[in-house]
């Protein structure tokens, strides 16, 4: 069995790779993006905390937007465009379920109640709205998705073979 080194990301963090690499994380309200791309086994994944800031001055992977904007450089420099890529998209739990939001039944998919969001208290609505719009409007392919719920998920990605694991944490009553 061939040992793959492991990279864990903390929350504002993000690692490409074009070598085996197993990358893992845990989200909560958090948003993790895994880019692979099938045919030069080359990708990563980024823990993203907010969807953007009021001043975007900077490339800092905290920010679902500014992120995309590394990632751009990194797919570039590698010779590769946004569309060959398969995406993957997971988190943005509401961890706080004590904070009401105006999107609770929305479906991510259906993009024109994406204003709906925009403002929303909840940071785990903007987040998913973040993801979904950020990956499209750059032409990426995303190829699974599992964003909201309640509970944290455990996410592990292989670069050299694209596999992604997830494991949402069981929530348990406190007496």
């Amino acid at each position: 069995m061939k040992c793959v080194p492991v990279k864990v990301l903390m929350p504002g963090e993000y690692q490409f790779s074009v070598q085996p690499l197993r990358i893992q994380t845990l989200l909560g309200s958090c948003v993790a993006m895994i880019f692979w791309h099938p045919k030069k086994r080359i990708g990563g994944m980024c823990h993203y905390v907010l969807p953007s800031r009021n001043c975007n001055t900077g490339n800092d992977a905290r920010y679902a937007d500014e992120f995309m904007r590394i990632l751009l450089t990194e797919i570039d420099r590698h010779g590769t465009s946004p569309r060959e890529y398969q995406v993957r998209l997971f988190g943005a739990a509401n961890m706080f379920r004590q904070l009401k939001t105006t999107c609770t039944d929305i479906e991510p998919e259906y993009s024109q109640h994406s204003e709906l969001c925009q403002n929303c208290a909840n940071v785990s609505c903007r987040n998913r709205i973040a993801a979904i719009n950020e990956t499209r409007k750059y032409g990426f392919t995303v190829v699974e998705a599992d964003l909201g719920g309640t509970v944290y998920r455990y996410v592990n990605f292989m670069v050299e073979t694209g596999e992604t694991a997830v494991r949402k944490a069981q929530l348990v009553a406190l007496l």
